[in-house]
């Protein structure tokens, strides 16, 4: 059985869009909180409505980013569901490439939690970028 669609419609209405973000926000706020972190968003995408990102936050006591892009569950290709890479971000015009975690995800009860897990482990453990990589290629092969 399928694991159930958080926010299904999210980009059809602005109301669910809301809480998708809300939602997003919530979890990073309790990252930070209970570690004692703090965290600003990075890109803006306050008029756009398609996702990308959902939400971002770079963690300035770790300077390390997470960028989270919700897709549509109806544009799914291949049937994944979830995936996730390693880039770098110049967060303004001159400062050094700050590595980022990137979540490209369709949002249910399973994908949360392999979500979750890889972006505290990036924000909350000491693993290296290409320990990061080895981490997701284990998780979604």
């Amino acid at each position: 059985m399928a694991s159930q669609i958080l926010y299904a419609n999210f980009l059809e209405d602005r109301r669910v869009y809301g809480l998708t973000k809300t939602y997003w926000k919530r979890f990073f706020d309790h990252l930070a909180a209970a570690h004692g972190f703090s965290y600003r968003g990075y890109i803006n995408d306050a008029n756009d409505y398609d996702g990308n990102p959902i939400f971002s936050a770079y963690f300035l006591e770790k300077n390390r980013a997470v960028r989270v892009i919700q897709i549509d569950p109806h544009e799914v290709e291949d049937n994944i569901l979830t995936t996730a890479w390693m880039d770098t971000i110049e967060l303004e015009e001159g400062q050094a490439a700050v590595d980022e975690l990137v979540i490209y995800t369709v949002l249910t009860v399973d994908t949360k939690v392999k979500c979750v897990a890889l972006i505290e482990e990036w924000i909350l453990g000491e693993v290296t970028v290409e320990e990061m990589k080895g981490m997701i290629e284990a998780v979604f092969g």
